[in-house]
């Protein structure tokens, strides 16, 4: 079947069954991108005030009939609904937008190859080049198009970095992150982890090169210098000190109970929490770090700490993550810490046998971390204390 092809990222191009179409006037082109971009009826009399901004309407509307007519000549003709009123592009299996594709591509949770086919979608910025010198409404839409595009392409590659980050896949998160800052290049974050990977590459002159091109960048730029940790980073490699790829290790949200669907009148405890816990408000004047919430059987506890461990705020503040468990009236505790043990990384237990070996090496891992410990349905005590065991940084909710 023959397909008609719009293409919008980078200078815009139309083909028809791969046979490129040429439309003679710019305001063709333009009426076509914006249609193209929004599929759905749009009244010509709006059409034409983007597009003629600077004629009177009825003018406005004889040059919108002159763009209908340069499209009329062309394949596209068959893909418009047209009447007196409005007028659109029609959506048909045989009509291939890219922004659409994009744009879809990037919904939801997409997978690595979403990621990758989107990223590849984008060969330029949105009608980079096309500009129409006597319409500002116009330019203003696609300017503004222009800069949805990209923070979504640059949100594609910076999801598609951690992947390859996390996968260790370091040769194509150095050209991730290279076409990522050739679109944001002051990025410091993106410029870390670029020299950071050219380390781990062994191309340890190609991370030194990317500093002093930074800094140079930051004095031209914005006359500023480099953030402490890119210079501590740059003094690593300069010294020839080892540098992991990761710049910090991701958050860890270990054995969570789902979110409660509905909750109704909980707002007022889940806040006095969150202050007790040093997240927002004045916190209390102890800094104790274990929280007792107390109470009979049913009157919402497991609920309260299932809303705590799913909320922003508190990931924001515990950076390295919450880890959750219930225990119930005859708990198994040494297999409850092997699940915080593996959510955490701790592969190698061997010798460990014991609730005291596990729960010691849990609190070794633990002593320079950032999380919110949280232990429910404690019927006994005494079954707390192998749980006791966050660091400095850390909070306990019993």
């Amino acid at each position: 079947m023959p397909q008609l092809t719009i293409n919008l990222l980078g200078f815009p191009r139309v083909s028809y069954d791969d046979d490129p179409i040429e439309l003679n006037r710019r305001k063709a082109m333009a009426l076509l991108a914006y249609i193209a971009v929004n599929p759905q009826e749009h009244s010509r009399d709006t059409l034409a005030a983007i597009l003629w901004d600077e004629l009177d309407d009825q003018r406005a509307r004889n040059e919108l009939r002159r763009a209908l007519v340069v499209l009329n000549k062309t394949p596209i003709a068959d893909y418009l609904d047209v009447d007196r009123k409005t007028i659109m592009l029609r959506e048909d299996d045989a009509v291939w937008v890219d922004v659409q594709q994009f744009t879809t591509l990037l919904e939801g949770n997409p997978t690595l190859t979403d990621l990758e086919k989107a990223i590849d979608l984008y060969q330029d910025h949105f009608m980079v080049g096309f500009t129409l010198r006597d319409s500002a409404t116009f330019d203003d839409w696609q300017s503004m198009q222009m800069q949805t595009y990209q923070q979504q392409f640059i949100a594609a590659l910076e999801q598609l970095v951690t992947y390859q980050i996390n996968a260790q896949e370091v040769e194509p998160a150095i050209d991730s992150l290279n076409r990522w800052l050739e679109i944001d290049p002051l990025y410091e974050p993106a410029q870390r982890q670029l020299m950071r990977a050219y380390t781990v590459a062994g191309q340890r002159a190609a991370a030194l090169h990317q500093y002093e091109t930074y800094i140079a960048l930051l004095e031209k730029e914005l006359a500023t210098q480099p953030q402490d940790e890119t210079v501590k980073l740059y003094d690593a490699i300069k010294a020839n000190r080892p540098v992991r790829l990761e710049e910090y290790d991701p958050p860890v949200f270990g054995n969570l109970p789902p979110l409660p669907a509905l909750v109704v009148g909980r707002e007022g405890a889940l806040n006095a929490l969150k202050t007790r816990l040093h997240i927002q408000g004045d916190p209390p004047r102890d800094s104790r770090r274990v929280h007792i919430v107390q109470g009979w059987p049913g009157i919402g506890k497991t609920t309260l700490s299932s809303l705590l461990a799913h909320d922003a705020d508190v990931h924001k503040h515990f950076t390295d993550g919450v880890l959750w468990t219930s225990l119930g009236e005859h708990p198994n505790i040494f297999s409850e810490l092997s699940n915080w043990a593996y959510a955490l990384g701790l592969d190698d237990l061997n010798g460990v046998n014991t609730v005291d070996d596990l729960s010691s090496r849990l609190a070794a891992a633990l002593r320079d971390r950032q999380m919110l410990l949280i232990v429910d349905d404690i019927w006994n005590p005494a079954h707390l204390r192998p749980f006791n065991i966050g660091g400095r940084q850390c909070a306990t909710l019993i």
